[in-house]
């Protein structure tokens, strides 16, 4: 069958179709000249055009001058008459010559790509560069380079430590040790070797508070979201000694650093929350609201975004075993998370320590009502982004989020605090709309501008909650 590649639309010359049948010997011949090999010689019929697309039938013979396409979807050739507005700037193209499947073949056989053939100095540079594992190992050597694993480099600072003197020495210690926990595997492994009873307990004595807080700081690092270290710093005795820091260290890098360290030690483990109040943790807590230092002011709002927290994995606990099918397999690590706890009572101890009445007294340590107009009206520094949060805006955000997590069972201690929440929804509302404009004008989608907004819904909604009667609460 013959082979047609067309590029775009073929026009083929006009010529004089004869119609007789019996046609001079000299004409047979010309015609046999332009068959090919493959063409039927029992179907010699011609084509008929008309101004419908037909296919051409294998074989048939085309008159010149009519509209030939492929049809890409059936792969038929197909033929009509050219319209009228068709005979316009119609020029008369040579017939190309017919190309084979033998010819295409090969012509790919003849197509050159893009060569990449290595050559023998390609290959001979290759072999010059490739150097061995115990050559390389030589060249260290050579060098007195000494390349170590993780683990072998913890292993070396705790035997440094152990003979080490000099603060500062210590210091690079504590240091390079705390950037080394924070890699999951290697947390275990320092607690594995002794790096807390070791390195961490004794640190804690050191005379030097720079010391103490670098101590404390790695403590924090090894145990975060580590459940292994949790459990070796819970059996090293170590919530006790951080308790002991707390409440008598006066250095306030290390009391920072320990509520720090204690987060991260009792966050998602009940068996450290329920060690922390066994051993009075609440009370040392307590403690710090006592001082109404700018200092201790930082320090309380720790406090409060730790309690905070942990009253919310307390709900959360409880939350997630009622949603939860009795058929699921995380369904008794769920109740026995609930019944730890449970068995700390952890709001009911918050209630029978007076943390109700102590959180409200925080909203107090805000700027006063004249320094709140002024800062209210220089809305474009407060908000923004190159500068931080002002401490009182923190203030607010953290102990108001307490507050409402304890509402239910303080809301009589809470009704104390109406006044000043009322003149916080004010203002908050007011930065909010300010805040809106603000945005608007600078055509912006920065979350940040959202930051009053938000305080605005929180101390709404917790003012909401105080007007409700109690029965309703």
């Amino acid at each position: 069958m013959r082979t047609i590649f067309i590029v775009g639309i073929l026009l083929l010359g006009v010529f004089n179709l004869k119609t007789n049948c019996e046609t001079t010997q000299n004409e047979s011949s010309e015609d046999k000249e332009h068959e090919t090999p493959e063409e039927d010689t029992e179907n010699t019929d011609i084509f008929k055009a008309t101004h419908e697309w037909q296919t051409i039938k294998e074989g048939q013979a085309i008159p010149r001058g009519l509209h030939v396409r492929l049809n890409l979807q059936t792969g038929q050739r197909e033929a009509k008459l050219m319209d009228d507005s068709e005979h316009t700037d119609v020029v008369s193209v040579p017939e190309e010559k017919e190309i084979t499947p033998e010819e295409i073949k090969a012509a790919l056989k003849n197509f050159k790509g893009e060569e990449t053939v290595a050559s023998l100095e390609d290959i001979e540079r290759v072999k010059n560069n490739f150097r061995s594992y115990e050559t390389l190992k030589k060249e260290f050597e050579a060098l007195d380079l000494d390349v170590k694993t993780d683990l072998e480099l913890m292993d070396e600072l705790l035997h440094r430590f152990k003979s080490a003197t000099d603060e500062q020495e210590i210091l690079n210690i504590l240091t390079d040790l705390e950037y080394l926990v924070h890699q999951f595997d290697n947390a275990r492994e320092f607690a594995r070797i002794g790096g807390l009873t070791d390195v961490v307990l004794p640190s804690l004595n050191a005379t030097s508070a720079a010391i103490r807080a670098e101590a404390i700081r790695l403590l924090g690092s090894a145990v975060q979201s580590n459940s292994a270290v949790q459990i070796a710093a819970l059996e090293s005795g170590s919530i006790g000694s951080l308790l002991r820091v707390l409440a008598l260290d006066r250095d306030s890098v290390v009391r920072s650093r320990t509520i720090y360290a204690l987060s991260c030690l009792v966050r998602r483990f009940p068996t450290a929350l329920i060690k922390l109040v066994g051993e009075g943790g609440l009370a040392v807590l307590a403690s710090l609201f006592q001082s109404e230092a700018q200092d201790d002011l930082k320090l309380q709002v720790k406090v409060v975004t730790l309690l905070h927290d942990l009253v919310l994995e307390v709900k959360e606990a409880e939350e997630a075993l009622k949603k939860a099918p009795t058929n699921v397999p995380q369904y008794p690590e769920l109740q026995e998370r609930h019944r730890q706890y449970g068995a700390v009572a952890l709001t009911r101890l918050l209630v029978d320590e007076g943390w109700c009445t102590r959180l409200p007294r925080l909203l107090y340590a805000t700027p006063s009502s004249t320094q709140r107009a002024d800062r209210r009206d220089d809305l474009s520094s407060a908000v923004t982004k190159d500068l931080p949060v002002r401490p009182e805006h923190d203030v607010v955000e953290k102990v108001v989020a307490a507050m409402l997590a304890l509402v239910d069972d303080c809301s009589e201690r809470f009704q104390d605090a109406r006044e000043v929440l009322i003149g916080l929804k004010s203002w908050y509302q007011e930065l909010a709309a300010r805040e809106e404009l603000d945005k608007k004008s600078h055509n912006s989608t920065d979350g940040h501008y959202y930051y009053y907004t938000g305080l605005a819904q929180q101390v709404s909604t917790l003012a909401s909650r105080l007007e409700q009667p109690k029965d309703e609460l």
